[in-house]
């Protein structure tokens, strides 16, 4: 059941952040006031509005939940450094960005001293090689834990001679703004620890990533599914299929699901499940490789968060919520970057699953309702707020049900 959390108009968001394995490791909170349109990610803005959205992050929702139990990266201001909210931000949780904008006065270092020494993690944030920035930040670099590089602001040459003058510290360097696996790669070799940016989601980087062998086996129950064969019969199929069945049961076991008695049977959890929902899992599956934690394949992640995202804008809409509605937006999320998976052109690959005629021209074309809200939810995660605004103002909804969405989306995937 999705809730609305924020009621005023405040933009709360993530972004994942990757190892060298391209697996998530953390998440930066992206945070904006009133016109999300107007301010850039950090720029703080309205200060008792920003308070107001960390502290319902915080104490409302639940950063476990909003961050699925991996570290959160948060931009900090001066301001905020001295407000009691600091006492509340769980500091083995949530690490702190330093904005660039800040000027490192004695007091501000001081108060950074003060609180890594209650064991804060500090994080310098849009670094910009040159002989007066390593001077600016000189007295701040052995406090700092992390710092991160934007790529777009650095030459690869500048990239490499940050971690070169700064390996005397105990820092970690992460890379900002990596969209191509060829700077990926690069970035690797010279010395960088973690990864932010769009990257992981095209299809150069996804496809490099191992497949996942059930592929086979989970086609052939869709298979069954879209060609209407009775419930006796699929049940039969998925229990030839001993890792599907392991993994069936341990997700309708889960606490998404809260039942009152555990499911033992995989006829039991595909009659409480029904075929529809038992269809969205098994296309969800195949974005997930064996063998690995979902939660950390941001491929897996991202397709879980666009489709319910979608669900939950649909909610606002009224004249549209309606239970065919929800099928059919919640497959188009699911089904959108199934070329991925097929390696195959994403025209070719719906053909194969024999999906509907109304969830490919959403993929593929963008029509009806369903292709507005894959268009917003793509817009949303490439932080086009151009897009993302002409979208919401076609909808008719505010930032809050953006935002709401997003968290939302969150929570269900946690």
């Amino acid at each position: 059941m999705s809730e609305d959390f924020i009621e005023n108009e405040v933009y709360l968001g993530r972004q994942p952040i990757l190892n060298k394995q391209s697996e998530i490791v953390g998440y930066e909170l992206l945070h904006r006031n009133s016109d999300i349109f107007n301010y850039y990610r950090g720029e703080l803005g309205n200060f008792d509005s920003t308070i107001k959205t960390l502290s319902v992050a915080l104490n409302n929702i639940g950063i476990d939940k909003l961050l699925d139990n991996k570290i959160g990266f948060v931009n900090v201001s001066e301001d905020l450094l001295y407000h009691n909210i600091i006492d509340n931000i769980p500091k083995e949780k949530i690490y702190l960005e330093i904005l660039k904008s800040e000027t490192i006065s004695e007091k501000l270092f001081n108060r950074i001293c003060e609180l890594t020494d209650k064991g804060y993690t500090f994080v310098l944030d849009d670094f910009v090689f040159s002989t007066k920035n390593l001077k600016k930040y000189d007295s701040l670099f052995p406090k700092i834990n992390y710092i991160k590089v934007d790529l777009q602001k650095n030459s690869l040459e500048n990239m490499k001679k940050t971690v070169e003058s700064l390996r005397k510290y105990d820092i970690k360097f992460i890379a900002e703004k990596v969209e191509t696996h060829e700077d990926f790669e690069k970035l690797k070799d010279i010395g960088y620890d973690f990864f932010q940016g769009y990257y992981f989601a095209m299809p150069t980087i996804l496809s490099t990533k191992k497949i996942d062998p059930l592929k086979p086996e989970i086609l052939d129950i869709l298979n069954s599914i879209q060609e209407n064969e009775n419930t006796q019969s699929i049940i039969r199929k998925i229990e030839k299929y001993p890792l599907i069945c392991i993994n069936l049961l341990k997700f309708i076991n889960s606490a998404y699901f809260n039942f009152k008695q555990d499911i033992t049977s995989i006829k039991q959890a595909v009659t409480l499940l029904g075929l529809n929902h038992l269809k969205n899992w098994l296309v969800l599956l195949l974005y997930s490789n064996d063998g690995e934690n979902p939660y950390s394949n941001p491929l897996f992640v991202m397709i879980k968060n666009r489709s319910d995202f979608m669900l939950n804008i649909l909610k606002y809409l009224k004249e549209h919520n309606d239970e065919y509605t929800k099928e059919i937006v919640y497959l188009t999320g699911l089904l959108s970057k199934i070329d991925i998976i097929f390696n195959a052109p994403l025209e070719k690959a719906l053909k194969d699953l024999h999906i509907s005629k109304n969830v490919q021209d959403a993929i593929l074309h963008k029509k009806g309702i369903a292709g507005t809200l894959l268009s917003l939810a793509e817009a949303n995660e490439a932080d086009d707020r151009k897009s993302v605004k002409s979208i919401l103002d076609k909808l008719s909804l505010q930032t809050k049900h953006l935002t709401n969405a997003n968290l939302n989306s969150y929570l269900s995937s946690s």
